[in-house]
């Protein structure tokens, strides 16, 4: 209602009440979203996650908040927001553009770090985008994405980790970058892709 936009990534909800923005300009975000907030000096705009609270006047800003996952991020884009931790030990940083706050559930730390928004905001372009995802969860997406099965044999560890943007519309672009950071060999069969170790010699 106050002209503020924002948009959803898939399996994400955005909760506010009815009288938003009479007293105060506040929802609830679980998922991920990306915030442009309109300017309002006099009432400012929180974001409540599980974890962490943000607040702003008016500014643009990536929100990471998942239920399932371990850590919870918030890149800011445009303008100047203060984000507070709502479990001990309570902190609270201040943001500025091209930075993001990352906060570990487990521990309940946050950190500031310098971002491009590159990896953040990728989705929005329909971007294959993977935060410490297992290989498994990365395989899966690529082969919806392309529309591939994509088979591993036993040598390949599917819980390693990876981290990474794909803008390439190519599948063997992808599956080559992969190739090269694990080190395994591929091949490619119609709408098949094989995976497996790669032989030392």
């Amino acid at each position: 209602p106050d002209g503020t936009t924002v948009r959803l990534n898939g399996k994400s909800e955005l909760d506010y009440k009815q009288d938003f923005g009479l007293k105060n300009r506040q929802v609830q975000l679980t998922g991920e979203g990306f915030f442009s907030v309109a300017h309002n000096a006099e009432k400012k705009f929180i974001v409540n996650t599980k974890f962490i609270d943000i607040e702003v006047f008016g500014t643009q800003f990536n929100v990471y908040s998942y239920e399932n996952k371990d850590k919870v991020e918030m890149a800011l884009v445009k303008g100047h927001v203060k984000v507070v931790a709502n479990r001990p030990p309570y902190q609270v940083l201040d943001v500025h553009p091209n930075q993001k706050i990352v906060y570990e559930k487990r521990s309940g730390k946050m950190q500031l770090i310098e971002t491009d928004n590159q990896l953040e905001t990728a989705w929005m372009t329909h971007d294959l985008v993977f935060r410490s995802e297992p290989l498994k969860t990365v395989l899966e997406c690529i082969g919806r994405k392309f529309g591939l099965s994509i088979h591993t044999d036993r040598t390949i560890n599917l819980n390693d980790t990876y981290t990474g943007m794909f803008d390439e519309t190519n599948i063997r672009e992808v599956i080559q970058i992969l190739s090269i950071h694990y080190g395994f060999n591929y091949q490619i069969r119609e709408n098949t892709i094989y995976i497996g170790r790669a032989k030392k010699i």
